[in-house]
């Protein structure tokens, strides 16, 4: 009885554990299909975002509603859209203190009050949001709910023309939500995102040295800048390149702030002031090729001596101090490395030019155009902005140059010779010379 009892625990212990093994399993299963589908709702969220710019609340500081007020959008991909036929907001905020603050209406069921959908009615929101990390195991009696309307006192977020004002509420933890703080760059907008990019060259520069900024923007108006050395402060261009500013006699932050209506977006490049240092490091950056049509590629290829780590700017090196990478454009970029150690920095820099398309020409004729049956005629074939050319007709008629001028076999027929040519970014191009046979008489 010793052995069978014992032999049954184990058969019963081996079932337990296979049962505790297939519950684990689908428990993390079931948990994997809800991120999945979570990642999933913020990406739909933002490819069909429409709402950006910023909300403030004391308790937790600065709320994001759309990636792109940070231009991180490769990296976490997140927005609020609002429907201009519905009046629904969806999709979800961020904040870098309570994370993600869902619009899902998915998200708001068993609100604590209210019709649970944020939604406009009027110019005033109503309903709720939800910052998803509340009403957890972690989060103690904070059930994450926030309201977009509410009495006593009176408040409520409203819709001014683009611009959502005024206050939402969340509870102790979030407290009062602002809408429009009057911060610079601050506020939440429905419409077009404003965005500015500002960049400089070199980003190193020797004591003393100047350097040139350029921008571009889009749905802006106005551009002001301000910080910098002396002479950058002030009224600028919506866009412009190689604007001189320095000296520069220490590193040095130019901020750009460019705004529309729909909000104001602000934009920042450093420029820094290099180590006369001998242990100072050395890079080089190079662009192979140099020029490419629009979504072309180049490959950047850097190194450095006595450097602790590089960084670029307008790619990625990963901290590495050398190697190479593949990057795609749509405009002329200017693409720098900076390399670093103990004594100093120094950068290497080059430029991808973006060329317009060919224009591939060619043409080919015949002397004679019409030929007696065994007679033979000229075929002369010229081409233009083409990589290549095959010329083909009758009777082994074939060359591969981009121009000539050859005689024809034995025409016996109405004969057909034909150019096509490839030029790089473009369709094939062709044309084509027919040869015919003059017409017998015969005497009555």
């Amino acid at each position: 009885m010793g052995i069978y009892k014992k032999i049954l625990l184990n058969s019963q212990n081996k079932t337990a554990l296979s049962a505790f093994a297939v519950i684990f399993f689908l428990v993390i299963f079931v948990l994997f299909l809800q991120i999945a589908v979570f990642l999933t709702n913020i990406t739909n969220a933002q490819t069909q975002s429409n709402v950006h710019g910023w909300a403030w609340s004391d308790n937790i500081g600065w709320i994001s509603f759309n990636c792109a007020n940070t231009s991180s959008c490769s990296d976490v991909d997140y927005g609020v859209y609002f429907s201009d036929t519905g009046g629904e907001l969806s999709g979800h905020a961020w904040s870098d203190n309570i994370g993600w603050i869902s619009f899902n209406e998915d998200d708001l069921g068993g609100c604590p009050s209210g019709s649970c959908k944020a939604k406009l009615a009027g110019n005033n929101f109503q309903g709720w949001a939800k910052a998803l990390a509340g009403g957890g195991l972690e989060s103690g009696d904070w059930d994450g709910w926030i309201s977009l309307k509410g009495s006593n006192p009176s408040y409520g977020v409203t819709l001014n023309e683009n611009s959502l004002e005024s206050f939402a509420w969340g509870s102790e933890v979030v407290g009062w939500i602002d809408f429009s703080p009057q911060f610079a760059g601050s506020g939440v907008f429905i419409g077009d995102i404003p965005t500015v990019d500002l960049s400089a060259s070199p980003v190193v520069v020797n004591e003393g040295d100047t350097s040139t900024l350029s921008w571009t923007t889009q749905n802006v108006d106005t551009c002001t800048g301000t910080d910098g050395t002396p002479d950058w402060p002030g009224s600028k261009a919506i866009s412009d390149t190689d604007v001189n500013v320095g000296p520069i006699n220490s590193d040095t932050v130019y901020t750009l702030s460019c705004s529309g209506e729909n909000g104001t977006v602000i934009d920042s490049e450093t420029v820094f002031v290099s180590s006369e240092s001998p242990d100072a490091p050395t890079t080089s950056l190079t662009a192979d090729p140099t020029t490419v049509m629009v979504s072309g590629t180049s490959n950047l290829t850097w190194s450095s001596t006595d450097a602790d780590d590089c960084s670029g700017v307008n790619f990625s090196t990963g901290g590495a101090t050398s190697g190479n990478t593949t990057v795609s454009l749509s405009s002329t970029t200017i693409y720098t490395v900076v390399c670093t150690n103990e004594s100093g920095l120094s950068d290497s820099s080059a430029t991808v030019a973006i060329t317009n398309p060919v224009n591939p020409t060619l043409s080919i004729s015949a002397n004679p155009t019409t030929v007696r049956s065994g007679n033979q005629s000229t075929i002369t074939w010229s081409a233009s902005d083409v990589d290549a050319c095959s010329v083909t007709g009758p009777g082994g008629f074939s060359f591969s140059t981009l121009s000539g001028s050859e005689l024809s076999g034995l025409i016996t027929q109405k004969s057909t010779y034909n150019i096509t040519c490839q030029a790089e970014g473009n369709p094939d191009v062709s044309d084509n010379v027919v040869v015919n046979l003059a017409p017998l008489f015969e005497e009555f």
